[in-house]
């Protein structure tokens, strides 16, 4: 039976964002925790160095140089609350200037160009998204609707100024707990998009459904990953891209590329960041026209 949709409301992002302030605290003590194995190893080796005639575990006991060897400590944070991964770095300025608009790139290195514009249509009345989107992602919802499957829009364009407010007041949020600035802006990027960063300025995006981790769980998840390159849209945030695209995982998120080019990435397993690469170098070739 089909699930009711319902609005995403202020109360639901929210949650949202209490939900990955709890994995930045987390994420927060393991690379604490990851830190501090790495200063005992680096002072573990430096005792061996000054005295060649032993090696020190990391328990801290003495053993002989000839049956013991210093391990270095490792690991890797995951989840939002291990900070931002670190981007590719790619430079799309230029291409962002000249590209197709739908392959446009916006991310924490490449934010979204001054004077861009969005015209902007209302799905269902309430929900904006950029008016290039709406017939695609109509069809889309019918017709996973026709399969059984529900699909409603949580979120779709944001102005600058709503993102804005929204990082603002989750930076007030840390600053009353007595961080610093500067940790508060930090620790609330974890959540919010850093304003001018996020896809949803370009109108070219949407949350579906429940903004959760849950959501990969579901029928609509299962649905969307076999149909919505049909339509035009990828899931912008696959789990194995997060170094490269800087934003952890998020199964909910889709962004418009159209249908040439979602299934040209989805065939090749890129996402938009290393697919507009190939495009730049002329590695891959430039979809047809939407």
């Amino acid at each position: 039976m089909n699930q009711e949709p319902r609005r995403y409301t202020r109360a639901d992002y929210r949650r949202a964002v209490r939900r990955r302030r709890i994995k930045a605290r987390v994420g927060i003590v393991s690379a604490a925790a990851a830190v501090l194995l790495l200063v005992i190893g680096a002072g573990v080796l430096i005792v061996n160095r000054l005295l060649p005639g032993i090696t020190v575990n990391t328990a801290g006991k003495p053993e002989s140089a000839q049956t013991s060897a210093v391990q270095e400590p490792g690991g890797k944070s995951g989840g939002e609350g291990g900070g931002s991964p670190k981007t590719g770095g790619t430079d799309f300025t230029q291409w962002n200037q000249e590209c197709p608009w739908n392959l446009i790139v916006v991310n924490v290195d490449n934010p979204v160009p001054t004077g861009y514009d969005v015209i902007t249509e209302k799905y269902d009345g309430t929900m904006e998204v950029d008016s290039r989107i709406m017939e695609p992602l109509c069809d889309m919802i019918r017709a996973a609707r026709a399969d059984g499957v529900s699909l409603w829009i949580s979120s779709g364009y944001r102005s600058n100024q709503l993102q804005r407010r929204l990082y603002e007041d989750e930076t007030a949020s840390y600053l009353e707990k007595g961080y610093p600035r500067d940790n508060a802006e930090s620790m609330a990027a974890n959540a919010v998009a850093v304003p001018g960063t996020s896809e949803h300025e370009t109108g070219l995006s949407v949350d579906l459904n429940e903004v959760s981790d849950d959501f990969k769980y579901t029928e609509a998840y299962r649905w969307l990953s076999e149909n919505a390159e049909d339509y035009g849209f990828v899931q912008r945030y696959p789990e194995d891209k997060q170094e490269i695209t800087g934003i952890i995982t998020e199964p909910w998120h889709y962004r418009y590329v159209g249908q040439a080019a979602a299934k040209a990435m989805n065939a090749k397993g890129l996402c938009l960041e290393e697919y507009a690469a190939g495009l730049m170098d002329g590695s891959l070739e430039m979809p047809r026209s939407e």
